[in-house]
C-alpha cells in the first residue's frame, strides 16, 4: 500500500485520497490543495499490503484526516474499503466516486460522486463533507456533476 504526502504545507483541511489508479498515485492533486486541502495518498490494499481498516485495525491516515475521497476502481474492493473506513472512522466523513447508478452500494454515511463529475465537483463535495453537508444539493447554477450548468460547461472531466 503506497502512502504518500503530496504536499509538505498543510491546509485547513486533510483529505486521504484512496486511489489504485497509477496516473493517480504519481498526481499531485494541485486542485485539491489549491482548494485549502492538505493530500494524502493511499495506494488501497493490495497482496503484499493490506488495509488497516479491512482487517478491523484501523487506519492512522484516515485517523488523522478530514475527509476521504475514495477512488479505488475495482467495485468491490472500494465497498469493502468504503465499509470498513466507516465502520473504524464512523467521525470521519467519505466521498466515493462511483460509476454512474451504482450509489446504492455504498455503505451508510458514505457521499456518492458519479465518475463523470469534474474536479470543481470533486472539491465541493470534499467541502460539503468537511462542513458536514453531506448530501445538499449543488448550488444553483451547477449541474449534478458541479460544474457550471450544463447549458454552459461543455468540457466535464473524468479524473483529478
Amino acid at each position: 500500500m503506497l502512502r504518500r504526502t503530496t504536499h509538505a504545507v498543510a491546509g485547513p483541511h486533510r483529505v486521504v485520497v484512496e486511489t489504485d489508479d497509477p496516473a493517480l498515485q504519481i498526481c499531485d492533486f494541485v486542485a485539491f490543495a489549491d482548494a485549502g486541502f492538505d493530500v494524502v495518498v493511499c495506494s488501497g490494499p493490495d497482496a503484499g499490503h493490506p488495509c488497516g481498516a479491512v482487517a478491523g485495525a484501523g487506519c492512522a491516515l484516515v485517523a488523522e484526516a478530514d475527509v476521504v475521497f475514495n477512488d479505488l476502481r475495482d467495485p468491490a474492493v472500494q465497498r469493502r474499503v468504503a465499509a470498513a473506513v466507516r465502520q473504524t472512522a464512523p467521525a470521519v466523513p467519505m466521498v466515493v466516486r462511483v460509476a454512474p447508478g451504482c450509489e446504492d452500494t455504498l455503505p451508510a454515511g458514505c457521499e456518492p460522486l458519479t465518475s463523470v463529475t469534474s474536479l470543481s465537483g470533486q472539491t465541493a463535495a470534499l467541502r460539503r463533507a468537511v462542513t458536514h453537508e453531506v448530501g445538499a444539493q449543488p448550488p444553483r447554477g451547477q449541474d449534478v456533476r458541479g460544474g457550471a450548468s450544463a447549458a454552459s460547461n461543455t468540457a466535464v472531466t473524468s479524473g483529478a
